[in-house]
């Protein structure tokens, strides 16, 4: 009997014992993404007709995940913060492209476990996503961002990418923030309340549209995204998963450039393509428009 190839990342593995897998498909075992196993384990179940591994293996994807991140050998092991529309979004997004996402909220975990069997994503404290791994999305409420733990970043390796995805509603949700009316960038204040730089991202595109309209690379119209940071390296990660989502990156600057994407600017809320953004960019006016200013 022929039976596919089948691996297995280091996560599922804890969840259903590998020799059962081994013996049934004669084959080894080795590492990729658990999304990516969920279709051919349902085949394997389906031919090799074994009730106990099936009841393992459907034990496994129906259950949510919650506790800490494991490791894996593939795709990136990212944390988000926030699970609102846009956080909720990329967790989405992000689990079905093989990534491992850690996702918090400032409800707790169990609040997150329908999310977390939605996606594989693994529900988790704060400060867990923020150790998740390679990149931490911040996606929280400007007005929120002072109420994170002021050490959250502490013990979190220096070449960890952050991101914020935020902007600033001082009328309808934040309230004003001093230093953002004084003329400072959104992401420039974010920066330093977390003590850590930031590459501002995905604050400018609906989260529908981050969700359904992603296409792959050299697609006409496909749609492009800002991308603002002083570090290259870390510029490039973002810019690298914005492409990976189905955008194409457009490079905005340094963060004290980001005022270029921020709400009411030309490029906010639209889906332009790579030469509207760069034109959208360029006709930005620093000056902050009235309905995006506290009013006491």
């Amino acid at each position: 009997m022929v039976v596919r190839r089948l691996r297995v990342s280091r996560s599922l593995a804890r969840s259903i014992h590998v020799q059962a897998i081994a013996s049934a498909v004669g084959e080894g075992v080795i590492g990729v993404g658990d999304n990516a196993v969920r279709g051919e384990f349902r085949s394997v179940v389906k031919a090799q007709r074994t009730k106990g591994l099936a009841h393992l293996i459907e034990q496994w994807l129906h259950e949510p995940r919650l506790g800490a991140c494991d490791n894996r050998e593939d795709g990136m092991k990212i944390g988000i913060i926030g699970a609102g529309q846009i956080g909720g979004t990329l967790t989405r997004r992000l689990t079905k492209l093989g990534h491992e996402v850690c996702v918090a909220n400032s409800r707790g975990p169990a609040s997150l476990a329908a999310l977390a069997k939605e996606t594989g994503a693994k529900a988790v404290e704060v400060r867990e996503a923020a150790r998740a791994g390679e990149v931490v999305v911040v996606t929280i409420p400007e007005g929120k961002i002072p109420g994170l733990p002021k050490d959250l970043f502490d013990q979190v390796p220096k070449d960890t990418v952050i991101i914020d995805t935020g902007n600033y509603y001082p009328r309808q949700r934040d309230g004003r923030i001093a230093d953002i009316e004084a003329g400072m960038t959104e992401s420039r204040w974010v920066a330093n309340q977390l003590g850590r730089p930031v590459v501002k991202a995905f604050n400018n595109i609906y989260a529908k549209h981050l969700l359904e309209l992603g296409r792959p690379a050299g697609s006409p119209g496909r749609i492009a995204l800002p991308v603002a940071g002083d570090d290259a390296r870390a510029k490039e990660t973002v810019m690298g998963l914005v492409n990976e989502l189905g955008f194409d990156p457009v490079d905005a600057g340094g963060l004290d450039d980001s005022w270029r994407q921020q709400p009411a600017t030309p490029v906010y809320g639209t889906d332009f393509d790579a030469e509207g953004v760069r034109r959208a960019l360029a006709q930005a006016s620093k000056e902050r428009a009235p309905q995006f200013r506290a009013t006491d």
